[in-house]
């Protein structure tokens, strides 16, 4: 998405031009202290990708993969505070060429919400 995104429209882009693409990522694990027990919501991130556009139109799918799988990687409770320093400082969240939300992993079903199981509260599909 990040590539078809960065080449579509009528906008010609410099090959040295950088493109970010932002993504949120889940805090729960990766930093310390865990959420109290009455916590009932998510810890999440925002962290952008950058690369420049040259790169993005030659580079092979599997090094795009590797470049944001290593970013994310990168994410660690240091990150992460200075991360909340940054938000605090500039009130918002970075900007970048393309957002990607996805709610796979973000741990929905490890919350515990006060009026029950998460999972309880989702459209449940018969496979």
């Amino acid at each position: 998405m990040w590539r078809c995104h960065a080449f579509s429209g009528d906008i010609g882009h410099e090959k040295e031009e950088k493109s970010t693409i932002l993504t949120s990522i889940k805090l729960r694990s990766r930093v310390i202290p865990n959420m109290p027990p009455s916590y009932s919501g998510n810890r999440v991130l925002p962290i952008g990708i950058s690369t420049t556009f040259e790169d993005l139109e030659k580079w092979p799918f599997s090094r795009l993969v590797e470049l944001i799988s290593n970013r994310l990687d990168d994410m660690t409770e240091e990150y992460a505070k200075s991360a909340f320093d940054w938000l605090e400082v500039h009130r918002g969240v970075p900007h970048g060429d393309y957002l990607i939300a996805s709610w796979i992993g973000l741990g929905f079903d490890e919350v515990e919400h006060p009026w029950g199981e998460a999972n309880l509260l989702l459209p449940h599909c018969e496979p």
